[in-house]
C-alpha cells in the first residue's frame, strides 16, 4: 500500500501564521506534498474552500482547527469555527485537553493531543486522564515544543513509553506546526516554526481526506523529520521497517524499543525484530546521519489480528 506525505499542524494568516492561506497551500505542493491539514487557531475551513484549494494546487487539503487554551487539541476534518471566548477560561491541563477532545469529536473530526512539551503544559498524569483520543504529536518540530530530553526534562519519546507502558494504546505524528515562511518575518518565538521540518506519512490505498483521517486515527502512519519508509509492519511475528531514501550515501540506525526497555539496536535501510512472549507492545525509531529521525507506531502482539 502505498505511502503519502503530509502535515497535520499548519498555520495561516488567518490566526498567527505570517502568510496568506493560498500561498501556504501553494508553498506545501510544490514541495511535493500529497496532503495538507490548515489548522489555524479555532478557525474551520470550509468544504467550499478545501474544494478549491485541492483543486488549484493538486493536493488534497484537509480542513482542520486547533483547540487553544492551556493545552493545545488539533482537530482534524472539523470545518466549523469554535469559539474561542467559550473555551479559554481557566482549567488545568487535562481538562481542557479534554473539553477540545470532545468538542473535536462532537464535530466530527480527529483528534490530536498537540505539543506536550510546549512549555511543559502536561504529562503522563495528565494524558492517562485523556479519553476518546489516541494520537499525539510526539514530534513537532517548532524549537519551542522541545521532541527530545535534555536539561533534566523527559522528552516526547519518553512519554510516549511511559504512556504504553500505562496501558494507552498511543499512536504519534510529526508536524511541523508552521507559522512563519517568510525569512524577513521570522521572530525569536518561532525562529524555526516553518514549513517542511516535520511531517506524517500515511499508509493508505487512495490519498482523499476520509482515507487519511482512518489511517492517522488507527495508526497506520509515521512521523519523520527527514526518513522515508516503505515498510512498516508485523510479518511472522517480526517488525519489519523499510527505509525509503534516495541519497546513497546516508546512513540510518534503527532502536527497537518495547516494554521491557531498549530490545535492539539494528543498522541499515532495512531492518527487523523478532517480537518474544514478553513484548506487550513495540516500536521503533530511526535515526539518520543527517541528523533526522523517523518514528514508527507501536505494535501490540497479543492484540493485533
Amino acid at each position: 500500500m502505498p505511502w503519502f506525505k503530509g502535515n497535520t499542524h499548519t498555520h495561516t494568516s488567518r490566526s498567527d501564521g505570517d502568510t496568506e492561506l493560498d500561498s501556504v497551500v501553494e508553498w506545501y505542493a510544490a514541495r511535493n506534498y500529497d496532503w495538507l491539514a490548515i489548522t489555524d487557531h479555532w478557525q474551520g475551513l470550509s468544504r467550499d474552500e478545501v474544494n478549491r484549494l485541492s483543486d488549484k494546487y493538486e493536493i488534497c487539503v484537509v480542513p482542520g482547527n486547533e483547540f487553544s487554551g492551556t493545552a493545545h487539541v488539533v482537530g482534524l476534518g472539523v470545518t466549523d469555527d469554535i469559539s474561542k471566548e467559550e473555551y479559554t477560561i481557566n482549567r488545568d491541563a487535562a481538562s481542557h485537553l479534554q473539553t477540545g477532545v470532545d468538542v473535536i469529536r462532537d464535530l466530527g473530526g480527529v483528534p490530536i493531543l498537540a505539543h506536550p512539551k510546549w512549555l511543559y503544559r502536561w504529562d503522563l498524569e495528565e494524558l492517562v486522564q485523556i479519553k476518546d483520543c489516541n494520537v499525539f504529536e510526539v514530534h513537532n518540530a517548532a524549537p519551542d515544543c522541545n521532541t527530545f530530553a535534555a536539561g533534566g526534562e523527559r522528552g516526547t519519546d519518553e512519554l510516549w513509553d511511559d504512556a504504553l507502558n500505562a496501558g494507552l494504546r498511543l499512536y504519534g505524528v510529526g508536524s511541523d506546526d508552521s507559522h512563519h515562511y517568510d525569512p524577513d518575518k521570522f521572530h525569536t518565538k518561532h525562529t524555526s516554526a516553518h514549513g517542511a521540518e516535520g511531517w506524517t506519512y500515511v499508509e493508505c490505498g487512495t490519498c482523499d481526506e476520509v482515507s487519511i483521517l482512518k489511517a492517522i486515527d488507527t495508526g497506520k502512519c509515521v512521523a519523520s523529520s527527514g526518513p522515508g519508509i516503505t515498510q512498516s509492519c508485523l510479518i511472522d511475528g517480526s517488525y519489519v521497517i523499510e527505509i525509503d531514501e534516495p541519497y546513497e550515501w546516508f546512513r540510518f540506525t534503527t532502536t527497537f524499543i518495547g516494554n521491557n526497555g531498549l530490545l535492539a539496536t539494528e543498522h541499515g535501510r532495512s531492518v527487523s525484530y523478532q517480537l518474544t512472549d514478553a513484548d506487550t507492545w513495540v516500536r521503533a525509531r530511526v535515526f539518520c546521519s543527517s541528523g533526522k529521525y523517523l518514528w514508527t507506531q507501536p505494535v501490540f502482539p497479543n492484540l493485533t489480528p
